[in-house]
């Protein structure tokens, strides 16, 4: 029955992208991660400078985590959390 399919289609929506959020932008000591529309129970969290530079590569699960970035010096860094990249500042 075309009815039937036309119920199918519509129930078959695609889900709304994965973000992620970091905050305080800029920040000092740490960061907080937000990741929100995700499918996946376990992140991989990867922190690169500007010179391409890997600060930290880890996993979390849940939907938030803090980054230390005490030790890191001022500047900009790329934040890639399941291939979805971000930019945070240390001030």
């Amino acid at each position: 029955c075309p009815q039937d399919d036309i119920t199918t289609l519509l129930s078959d929506e695609t889900a709304p992208a994965a973000t992620v959020t970091i905050f305080p932008n800029p920040a000092t000591e740490r960061a907080g991660i937000t990741v929100s529309n995700s499918r996946n129970d376990i992140h991989t969290l990867r922190v690169m400078n500007i010179m391409g530079v890997e600060m930290i590569n880890t996993t979390f699960s849940g939907d938030n985590c803090q980054i230390d970035l005490r030790s890191f010096a001022n500047g900009s860094y790329t934040v890639s959390v399941d291939g979805i990249v971000v930019r945070v500042i240390k001030k």
